[in-house]
């Protein structure tokens, strides 16, 4: 049962963000159509909630404050997303939110103050190589050399576009 439902929910995610890329296409304003989408999950959870299905957990005002900021982020997250399938290709928008654990291990170690063992900063550097490489072949070379030059790479960046002159 678990594995259908991976398959459709890695189904249904296709089918979103194909549909929402020809939307932008046409229609080249993702925050309004973020608002719509969000709207639409709120919505569709009142009035699930409202005849009972499924049954809505009881919320006071300590839960409340602990699920506003997720909600923020949430929100944010879909909203950044949306934008970058209207400005990018799909497959670049993936590339770079294929590195949200990353992020989620930097955040963790370095907002909230929550040691990182270091086996999985280890783990995280081929991912992170990997992606940097796909950046490095998707962007654009003054992009690119606007991204890595903080990271001392200029003599890479230099050469690289010396070679491509």
């Amino acid at each position: 049962m678990i594995t259908v439902m991976v398959i459709c929910r890695y189904f249904l995610n296709v089918i979103f963000n194909i549909l929402n890329k020809k939307i932008y296409n046409y229609f080249p304003y993702p925050y309004f159509v973020s608002v719509i989408h969000l709207f639409v999950g709120v919505v569709y959870c009142l009035v699930s909630w409202a005849v009972g299905l499924p049954k809505r957990a009881p919320i006071d005002s300590n839960l409340l404050k602990l699920l506003i900021p997720v909600a923020v982020c949430h929100a944010l997250g879909h909203v950044t997303s949306n934008v970058s399938f209207a400005a990018v290709a799909v497959s670049f928008t993936h590339t770079i939110k294929a590195l949200e654990p990353f992020f989620n291990a930097a955040a963790s170690q370095f907002i909230l103050g929550q040691q990182i063992p270091i086996t999985l900063w280890l783990s995280l550097a081929p991912v992170v190589l990997g992606k940097l490489s796909l950046l490095y072949l998707q962007c654009d070379p003054i992009l690119l050399k606007s991204f890595y030059v903080p990271f001392g790479m200029q003599n890479h960046i230099h050469s690289s576009l010396a070679s491509s002159s």
